[in-house]
Formats: C-alpha cells, structure tokens, sequence
C-alpha cells in the first residue's frame, strides 16, 4: 500500500496530464480523494501517460528536481497539501504546502536568487519571496525569524530564515508552528510537489 504523499503525488502527476472533472456541490473547486484506496490499480496507467507527454520534460517525470526542500527532511511532516481544502462549511483552495516543524526550526533558501521580500504581511506573516529566475520564485511565509534582507542575493541551501507561527495560522492541538511553502512560476501560484524531489 502506498503512503499519503506517494499517493497525492500521484494524483499531482495526474492532474498535469489531464485536467480531472470532479468538482464540489458550487461546480468552484476541485475536489481530490487523498486516500490510499484503489492507488495500485491507477499507477501503471498514470505513469504510463506522464511518459508518453508529448514534451517529455513533465517536471513531474524529470530525475533532477528545480527545487530543494526548504527544510531538512527529517525535521518535518506534511500537514496540508496543495488545493482545495475545507474550512468548517468552506472550501478554499491552498496556495503552497504546509511542513510542520517546531519552532525555530531552519528554513533553507529552495535554490538559489535574489530576496524581493522580507517583511510581515497580513496572513503570510513573517515571509520571504525569493526570485529565482524571470519563470520561477519561491515564498515561505508563518516564519518566527527572517535573517534575511530585501535585495540580498542567496544560494540554494543557505539559512534564511527559521519556522514559526506568525500571520494566519490554524493548529491541530497547541503547535500551530509550520512553513507555508509557495512555488510560483510566471506569478501563477503552482504546485510545489511537482517541483521538488521525492522524499
């Protein structure tokens, strides 16, 4: 049986092939079965159709990924994915991913670029956007420390800044502490599974 995030990745891959149909009772968001049920049966079909995109540079399908994980991968859990999700009778769609960390936790500049932003903002709280190139740019936002500045130039992998719980956040017990991790490719706001290695 494949895992949670095998099985949202899946779904991830499947959705760049072809948009899915399924849409809640507003006909506004799509809606995404995160289970594992029925998973083995539809794997050989999706990566069957992600290898014969026309393109064959799928991200999804690449062995080199764009970015890295802006946190040690030991040190975190995926708490919400990318896309709708239900807020009490609301459905709102998610921007990034969500690792959950304790606070004080090192955040990890994705790749290498240019910071455009290093400030508190309603919502994203303490939050950095670093500019990549002129396609890609990365925010990581809720954080309890930046050390970074606006107009600082960052490699892949250095300290930027540390996880916390500033701005909007919504806990599952006492700890709302977490990255919100947001990948953007010309402004558009895209899913950062896609971009990043597997764990």
């Amino acid at each position: 049986m494949q895992s949670n995030y095998a099985s949202y990745l899946l779904i991830a891959k499947q959705k760049e092939v072809a948009p899915c149909t399924a849409v809640d009772e507003d006909k506004k968001f799509l809606v995404v079965d995160r289970s594992d049920a029925n998973l083995p049966s539809v794997i050989e079909e999706v990566e069957r159709k992600i290898i014969k995109k026309k393109s064959g540079k799928s991200v999804a399908n690449t062995s080199k990924s764009i970015f890295s994980w802006p946190v040690a991968q030991d040190s975190f859990w995926i708490s919400s994915f990318f896309g709708p999700r239900r807020l009490g009778r609301f459905v709102k769609m998610h921007t990034g991913i969500d690792l959950a960390a304790l606070k004080g936790t090192p955040i990890k500049a994705a790749a290498g670029g240019k910071v455009i932003k290093a400030c508190y903002e309603p919502g994203y709280g303490n939050n950095i956007v670093i500019e990549h190139n002129r396609k890609y740019k990365t925010r990581y936002a809720h954080l309890d420390e930046i050390l970074v500045e606006q107009g600082q130039v960052v490699r892949r992998e250095q300290r930027i800044g540390t996880v916390g719980d500033t701005g909007f956040v919504q806990a599952e017990g006492t700890n709302a502490s977490h990255l919100h991790f947001e990948v953007y490719t010309f402004n558009k706001q895209v899913n950062p599974i896609l971009y990043l290695p597997r764990r």
